[in-house]
């Protein structure tokens, strides 16, 4: 029996010796888990600080102006007939003037007129022209290819 309380008292002071040991270890671990954890977020911030503002330095891009010759044009021929139809209107408003000028400013802005329905009317004409081209381009496209898929069959055999 002194044997039997002698194993049970070693074995209980064992298990409290190791169950103790486990939990400061386990705390230490822990803790040392969480100072690791700390750092990697702090470096993290360092290297997100210093990355990501040299990512979003401001570059200057020189930006060139495509403006085809149409385009040109037309902005051009606008801004003259807008300029022509102020003018009609000014001479119009400032009063006196014999019917012999309002008759010739009344043609003028006739003429503006019809050169404003001319350039429309050409956009719309060329819109139209253009998708009849892009219709032919794309049909003979497509027969060529065709053409090319009876030489390559043809040409395994």
């Amino acid at each position: 029996m002194n044997l039997m309380l002698k194993l049970i008292t070693g074995s209980f002071i064992i298990l409290l010796i190791f169950s103790c040991e486990s939990h400061e270890k386990k705390a230490d671990d822990a803790f040392d888990q969480f100072k690791e954890e700390k750092k990697i977020l702090h470096d993290s911030e360092i290297l997100t600080n210093e990355i990501i503002p040299a990512e979003k330095k401001e570059i200057t891009v020189k930006k060139v102006d495509k403006t085809d010759d149409w385009t040109k044009l037309k902005n051009e021929i606008d801004k003259r007939t807008q300029t022509i139809e102020n003018s009609i209107s000014r001479i119009k408003s400032d009063g006196a003037t014999d019917s012999k000028t309002l008759k010739k400013l009344t043609y003028l802005e006739d003429e503006n007129n019809k050169l404003k329905k001319q350039l429309d009317e050409y956009i719309i004409s060329m819109k139209l022209k253009l998708e009849q081209f892009k219709t032919k381009i794309i049909q003979d496209t497509q027969d060529l290819e065709a053409e090319l898929k009876v030489v390559v069959i043809s040409n395994k055999k």
